[in-house]
């Protein structure tokens, strides 16, 4: 007896982009696999602890921001910062 599997829509999308030959091998790919692991462990490597003070009602409301993304509040507001560095987002003082 054949089993059927349903996808969903992206699913579907990948599977008619595969049988439509949308997709392309990576050329090197080992290369590119070992470029990335040292990507990922250089930047790993680099972070470093701080310490702030920050009002009680600011880190209830940061921990309660990061529970609704999914996210820690500590990467919560390392993600904010580093938005801020890149020039990504602006503030005004």
């Amino acid at each position: 007896m054949k089993k059927t599997t349903k996808l969903d829509k992206k699913e579907m999308q990948l599977l008619k982009e595969l049988e439509n030959d949308e997709w392309v091998d990576t050329p090197n790919m080992e290369k590119e696999k070992e470029r990335y692991k040292k990507l990922a462990r250089s930047f790993a490597l680099k972070k470093k602890n701080i310490n702030i003070r920050l009002a009680e009602n600011d880190l209830l409301k940061l921990k309660s921001k990061g529970l609704s993304t999914g996210l820690s509040y500590q990467t919560l507001v390392a993600f904010l910062i580093h938005q801020y560095v890149s020039g990504k987002i602006n503030i005004t003082v």
